[in-house]
């Protein structure tokens, strides 16, 4: 009766496992190359500062401040609002709609 209980059936971790233990492990690999001194990291730690303090122009901030940009934020979200109320059901192309509305909000 006993048997069942030490029997235990073992699995391979899942792929998910294995991208974290991957990401993990060139993480340590890079802090590890870092903290020797390996002139290349160092050299792509500077690049990513450089590009840190002067994004390129399509990545920077919009400096426009007031409600040129609050309003579109607002409309949309608005309208998203409206879509996901109006089907009883969810549909495919309300579904794709707020999809992409809400894509645009988070790209802005």
């Amino acid at each position: 009766m006993t048997a069942p209980l030490l029997t235990r059936r073992i699995t391979s971790p899942r792929l998910a496992t294995w991208i974290m233990f991957g990401a993990i492990a060139l993480s340590a690999a890079i802090a590890l190359a870092w903290f020797a001194g390996v002139g290349a990291i160092s050299t792509i730690f500077q690049h990513l500062n450089e590009l840190e303090q002067n994004p390129p122009m399509w990545i920077a901030a919009p400096m426009m401040v007031g409600h040129y940009l609050l309003v579109p934020a607002v409309t949309m979200t608005l309208l998203v609002l409206v879509i996901t109320k109006i089907p009883a059901r969810s549909r495919t192309w309300s579904r794709a709609i707020v999809v992409s509305i809400l894509l645009v909000l988070a790209v802005r």
